[in-house]
């Protein structure tokens, strides 16, 4: 997949886009950085997806990425979620990654 997004004067080439479902309670540490109110346990599960989301940007030759939540996403029940395996109230959202051209 393969798509130029222009910012300013910089061109962006966006490498992939992987979809990951999300423990609702993971969301604001995931896309802001807010860790408010969140386990020991649940931080490292989090930051283990960052570690993964940084090895998947090396693999497909990326300069960055970022996380995506499509506007109007809705949380459901999944039986397993791609950050700690529970079952919970989980959230699909996108890492996009990209390159600077």
């Amino acid at each position: 997949m393969l798509s130029m997004l222009e910012r300013g004067k910089v061109m962006t080439e966006v490498l992939e886009n992987i979809e990951f479902t999300v423990p609702s309670y993971a969301l604001c540490s995931i896309v802001n950085g807010d860790e408010t109110g969140m386990t020991d346990d649940e931080i490292e599960s989090v930051d283990a997806l960052e570690e993964r989301a940084e090895s998947l940007r090396d693999a497909f030759g990326g300069t960055h990425y970022h996380w995506s939540v499509s506007e109007g996403a809705e949380s459901e029940f999944c039986h397993t979620n791609d950050v700690d395996g529970m079952a919970g109230d989980c959230v699909v959202i996108n890492l996009v990654i990209m390159r600077s051209v």
